[in-house]
């Protein structure tokens, strides 16, 4: 019988296929990637549009009173902030949600990290003190406000992202050393400490004037948003809240900048005031924005404020 031969692949041939596996893996990895960031924005997108209808029940429910984070001084700044304040608030909500709870308990008690309160890319899930994901509107439930109070719902920001590496930023915001900055180890065993208390804790951007006087244009009470210095750097009464939003603010690359070194957290506080690096939200399509009257939308902050006459964060419209 004539001998069979086996005939094994030659290093050309071998290379070809490596080649041609490697070139579907370059095509096909990114459509991956990009299967799975359009998954997690869709989570987020359904988690705000819970949050936000829970909200529009609790309403229903209070006699068109919003739940609150803070409890208001008269006449001065609202305040009050605390890991109780913002699971008081997330409790008073979790009771219309329905599908288990998130961010941290009435009692102080850290809970779930993949519910309604967490959006999926959010890169402060694994800091233990971190209530959640969502960043309010202060002229919401910041101060005593209801539903009479909004003069344009559909037109007026609920809540959004907040900034990534969460504690860098309270904790540079502050001043290094303040009660802000996150202590390791944590606290736990003693509730009195400042930094339960501290700003870290703040859920809410506060849109209204620094010195919050009965006076000024922007005052709490008038339910209008000061302008962000970064587009208004002339403006006297300009305030750099809304960097606080994810992807607004403003590690500093290599070259941006002499006053700070890589990496380093700065925010300025003198002209030019301008984000480093330029907005990049991290969603394609802009910020995910929850709205008073329920629906969900992904803009840009540009269009979010295009004027202290124009925008969507202040309650008076």
């Amino acid at each position: 019988m004539p001998r069979r031969i086996s005939r094994a692949f030659t290093l050309i041939e071998l290379l070809v296929v490596i080649a041609i596996i490697a070139i579907l893996a370059a095509i096909l990895f990114p459509v991956f990637a990009q299967a799975r960031a359009s998954a997690r924005k869709t989570t987020c997108l359904s988690n705000f549009r819970q949050i936000t209808m829970a909200m529009l029940m609790y309403t229903s429910d209070w006699d068109e009173k919003f739940a609150r984070t803070q409890t208001t001084d008269t006449p001065g700044v609202p305040g009050y902030i605390s890991w109780w304040s913002i699971g008081e608030y997330e409790d008073a909500l979790n009771a219309y949600i329905k599908n288990g709870t998130g961010g941290v308990s009435a009692s102080g008690y850290e809970q779930s990290r993949n519910d309604v309160w967490w959006d999926p890319s959010d890169p402060d899930k694994s800091d233990p003190p971190m209530w959640g994901s969502m960043r309010n509107n202060g002229l919401i439930t910041g101060v005593a406000r209801s539903m009479a109070d909004i003069t344009s719902p559909a037109h007026t920001i609920f809540f959004t992202l907040h900034v990534e590496d969460w504690k860098d930023y309270e904790c540079e915001n502050n001043g290094s050393g303040s009660s802000a900055c996150e202590p390791s180890p944590l606290p736990i065993n003693d509730p009195n400490n400042d930094f339960w208390y501290s700003d870290y804790f703040d859920i809410c951007l506060n849109p209204w004037s620094y010195t919050s006087k009965p006076t000024d244009t922007y005052y709490w009470a008038k339910g209008l948003a000061s302008p962000p210095c970064e587009k208004f750097p002339n403006d006297p009464a300009c305030i750099f809240e809304y960097q606080s939003i994810d992807g607004r603010c403003c590690t500093l690359p290599s070259a941006a900048s002499g006053a700070a070194s890589a990496g380093a957290w700065f925010l300025p506080t003198a002209p030019p005031f301008r984000n480093f690096p330029p907005e990049h939200p991290r969603y394609a399509g802009g910020h995910p924005f929850a709205f008073i009257d329920g629906h969900v939308k992904m803009l840009s902050f540009d269009a979010t404020y295009v004027s202290p006459q124009d925008n969507m964060w202040a309650t008076n419209q």
